[in-house]
């Protein structure tokens, strides 16, 4: 799975960079491994090529071409679960949120053992601000394919967005012991452990933010370098 950064404000507020405020840098995972189905023949080879395609113009950000390989491919074998799931991620990413949805339970109704397709649903939950909902699909993911700490990261953000900072911190945690090296679960942490006034937990958080952090996300850190300032004073 990718990961595709947003920003979450905590006032439930979507946007991009840049940043302000206090915020949490939120992972909205792209899945788009096809779940195994029947492609038998000519037709089903040609669909398979055709959700090939529709990744391809995933890739380049061009979701439209992308929704109308994956529909094409559906017409010829419509037990494609990975189909569906990929134009479920297509439809997320142009702000489609209910056709994302409608494609992600399908696939689910073709494959239920599909942990992709389950974090991806609760990726569009968490994105309208249903984080129960989101939890129990992220709860799902882990029970199916407990070692990608995709879904442990997306299920701390929903617990934050609930303000349950504590098991949030707890997910996050899972995630740096898996990824020790993963500066954006360091800073959501730190921005949970604030809220608590786990201070001395923040800072140290937000430092191996600063030590781990990627040139582009300059804004984060001139945030994370103002809160070490503020919070050791």
């Amino acid at each position: 799975m990718q990961r595709v950064l947003w920003i979450i404000l905590t006032m439930g507020v979507i946007t991009l960079l840049p940043l302000g405020g206090s915020e949490y840098l939120a992972a909205a995972p792209v899945d788009e491994s096809a779940a195994p189905a029947p492609a038998e023949g000519k037709a089903g080879g040609n669909a398979q090529a055709l959700v090939d395609e529709g990744n391809r113009y995933a890739a380049k950000g061009d979701y439209d071409r992308a929704i109308a390989s994956y529909t094409q491919a559906l017409a010829l074998n419509p037990k494609l679960a990975g189909a569906y799931n990929n134009r479920g991620v297509a439809y997320q990413s142009k702000g489609d949120y209910d056709r994302a949805i409608a494609d992600f339970n399908q696939a689910l109704a073709i494959e239920p053992r599909y942990p992709g397709a389950y974090n991806n649903r609760g990726v569009v939950y968490k994105n309208k601000r249903d984080y129960d909902r989101a939890i129990a699909d992220f709860n799902q993911a882990i029970t199916l394919n407990p070692q990608d700490t995709t879904s442990y990261y997306n299920r701390a953000v929903a617990y934050a967005g609930k303000g349950d900072y504590g098991r949030a911190i707890a997910d996050y945690d899972r995630v740096l012991s898996a990824n020790p090296q993963d500066a954006l679960a360091y800073f959501n942490k730190a921005a949970a452990c604030e809220k608590v006034g786990r201070n001395k937990e923040a800072v140290a958080a937000y430092k191996r933010f600063l030590q781990y952090a990627p040139p582009q996300l300059a804004s984060a850190i001139d945030y994370a370098k103002q809160r070490v300032r503020a919070l050791g004073k």
